[in-house]
């Protein structure tokens, strides 16, 4: 059997009605199906979605497989994957999105030449038409060391990251359980493990934005914004404890995912209905930071909402949380 190159890592809770479209997509030719191997994470599902990942993995039974386990969230399927993973290079795709063929083709060739940590590449957004999500194009197609470069700000996306298996296994940081917005740790681990980095330019991920109840939606924001507040504790203590020594350009995207985690959880509080309300609970998480955290709470600065917050001191919050909302653009 050929050394599988890419092992892609589905999480699978309830999505009976999209699962097929999903596998589907990974069916590529033989030639490049070799290379690929396919875990579909079943997180304690109710509907289908085991059975029919079953079917797939008794029709393909060289490339899929299929972990049972019971309820834990989006970072326990990554936990449950990782430890069985064994492609040179490992990619996440939700159960309800699906890929590109010819992309991941294309993709899989890229990952036999390559040897970069991490591999970016851009995505398409999927809402009633499709658009290609290009970031990052500062990054050169070769592997490049990371240190020397000097990339935009822009938030590095799971859709858009590869990365290698070992050097997230090597690492051994757990993702958290139980919780939303995991992937933004997921991206955390994938650009504190990589020293090297490189471009692939065809899109691969089809990210569907049209589903009711996603984190990214106001009613999702609305539900988990205290998850949000988990992930973000979670990645300022790393970030304190572990990354110090980062320099040059890895201290960047460092400091970036960092902002955009701190961000993020202005942005939850401020978009609530009545976010009045949990004013002070916000506070409370800020002088948190500030005093467990110091270096991770400097680099909140860098978002425009969260150094104009801190410098009026709370003051105004409720023509912030206006501004906000209206940025937001789903009231």
């Amino acid at each position: 059997m050929s050394q599988k190159i890419l092992t892609v890592s589905i999480a699978a809770y309830n999505v009976s009605k999209f699962i097929r479209k999903a596998l589907d997509s990974l069916l590529v030719d033989e030639d490049h199906l070799q290379f690929l191997e396919v875990l579909i994470v079943n997180d304690g599902s109710t509907d289908d979605t085991a059975s029919i990942a079953q079917a797939y993995r008794k029709k393909y039974p060289q490339t899929f497989w299929v972990i049972d386990k019971e309820n834990g969230g989006y970072g326990s399927t990554i936990n449950a994957s990782l430890t069985v993973a064994s492609g040179k290079y490992y990619k996440l795709l939700d159960g309800d999105d699906w890929y590109d063929k010819e992309g991941l083709c294309g993709l899989i060739d890229y990952l036999k030449k390559t040897d970069a940590d991490l591999v970016i590449s851009p995505y398409y957004e999927v809402n009633r038409s499709s658009k290609v999500v290009h970031y990052h194009l500062d990054i050169p197609k070769e592997e490049t060391d990371i240190v020397p470069l000097h990339l935009d700000d822009k938030h590095f996306q799971m859709h858009g990251i590869t990365v290698k298996t070992d050097r997230l296994k090597r690492y051994n940081h757990p993702i958290a359980e139980h919780c939303f917005y995991t992937d933004i740790e997921y991206v955390f681990y994938c650009l504190v493990v990589s020293d090297t980095v490189s471009r692939f330019d065809q899109p691969v991920y089809n990210y569907r934005i049209d589903i009711t109840g996603q984190s990214v939606s106001l009613a999702g924001i609305q539900k988990h914004y205290r998850e949000h507040m988990t992930v973000t504790d979670r990645i300022c203590r790393c970030y304190e404890e572990e990354c110090g020594g980062f320099t040059g350009g890895k201290r960047e995207i460092i400091d970036h995912a960092v902002t955009f985690s701190i961000y993020g959880v202005f942005n939850g509080y401020m978009v609530l209905k009545g976010a009045g309300k949990h004013k002070k609970e916000l506070m409370a998480f800020d002088k948190r930071l500030e005093e467990k955290y110091p270096t991770a709470y400097k680099s909140g600065d860098a978002s425009n909402v969260v150094r104009i917050t801190r410098l009026l001191r709370f003051h105004l919050y409720w023509l912030l949380c206006g501004y906000m909302k209206l940025k937001f653009g789903r009231f």
